[in-house]
């Protein structure tokens, strides 16, 4: 039932394209939902260009922030952490000296996942409070561009939230200024084009071992 509430306004939007076909694009937007609302920090919030940025935002925000460091001092300062990173980098070795494998990538998927759906939950309540069709607009690629640039480090993707957040700014001040006039497409491209080189060079084999990509990264293990 909360999944059919979920997804009736994207199937009625693929209804509405395929009744109507004539028709470049069909868009359904739901009513307006009430927003989270951003929590000031006292003080800090009114710190020049950092304030507004990282103390004056909702709580979902806050709670991203504390989950990145909760994770690094868990994947880098803990024993559980040591035994993800080791069957990231070599499954065999690490179900050789008794990790178990096939828990630790199910467990660890489950969180990846957990974490994806607050990422959705955030661009309604939190980025723009209603549902349009196509509201996510390639963040997925974003995010799996900003999660290898910062080489798998939680406190770094923080800061590479940042460098896309700022691009993405960029965008919109370039539409206010009317640069978008002249050349829209460039405008609306320049986050994207940002993930695709950042993708582009962290696929060199030499980069990405320099950078310490997982071995195991994305490769199926079979208990021999």
């Amino acid at each position: 039932g909360l999944s059919g509430l979920l997804t009736q306004p994207a199937i009625r939007a693929r209804i509405m394209r395929a009744l109507n076909p004539e028709v470049p694009e069909v868009r359904i937007v739901t009513q307006q939902a009430e927003a989270l609302r951003a929590v000031k920090v006292p003080v800090l919030s009114d710190i020049p260009v950092v304030g507004p940025v990282l103390f004056s935002q909702n709580a979902l925000v806050y709670f991203a922030l504390i989950a990145a460091v909760v994770m690094w001092f868990v994947l880098f300062r803990t024993s559980i952490g040591l035994a993800i990173r080791s069957v990231g980098e070599n499954p065999s070795m690490a179900d050789s000296l008794g990790i178990n494998v096939f828990r630790i990538r199910y467990v660890t998927s489950v969180i990846a996942g957990v974490m994806g759906a607050l990422a959705g939950a955030y661009l309604f309540i939190g980025y723009q409070p209603f549902w349009v069709e196509m509201m996510t607009n390639g963040r997925g690629f974003i995010a799996l561009a900003l999660v290898i640039l910062a080489s798998w480090s939680p406190i770094r993707a923080v800061f590479g939230s940042l460098l896309f957040g700022g691009v993405e700014v960029i965008q919109f001040r370039l539409q206010l200024f009317g640069f978008a006039a002249q050349t829209p497409q460039f405008v609306l491209m320049l986050p994207y084009v940002v993930a695709i080189v950042t993708l582009t060079v962290l696929s060199v084999e030499s980069v990405r071992k320099r950078l310490g990509v997982p071995e195991a990264l994305g490769k199926p293990y079979y208990r021999e």
